[in-house]
């Protein structure tokens, strides 16, 4: 995975300050092959019960995970138990790694 320890700590601090205990969040896509150079950090953010405005969450952690780690490029795809499952959940669920 290319993500040090410290930034991981602080994706999930972000992801904890923003949504609290009861989510969990995983890192997933092009970080975490090792042979691979750049991408955008994916991180899917899975939460436990409902919120009304899942974007505005997403992007709040995006927000909060920049002021930790500089300006990088973050994308979060964030499902709480009413959005219905998509592929790229099960793509991330699948492949990714738990902070």
């Amino acid at each position: 995975m290319r993500i040090s320890q410290h930034d991981r700590d602080k994706l999930k601090q972000a992801v904890q300050e923003i949504v609290g205990d009861g989510a969990s969040a995983r890192v997933f896509g092009s970080r975490l092959d090792d042979d691979r150079r750049g991408g955008d950090l994916d991180l899917y953010v899975e939460l436990d019960t409902e919120v009304d405005n899942p974007a505005w969450i997403a992007a709040r952690i995006v927000a909060r995970a920049q002021t930790y780690l500089g300006d990088r490029h973050i994308d979060v795809v964030l499902r709480d138990p009413a959005t219905p499952e998509l592929p790229i959940h099960r793509v991330a669920l699948q492949t990714g790694v738990i902070l």
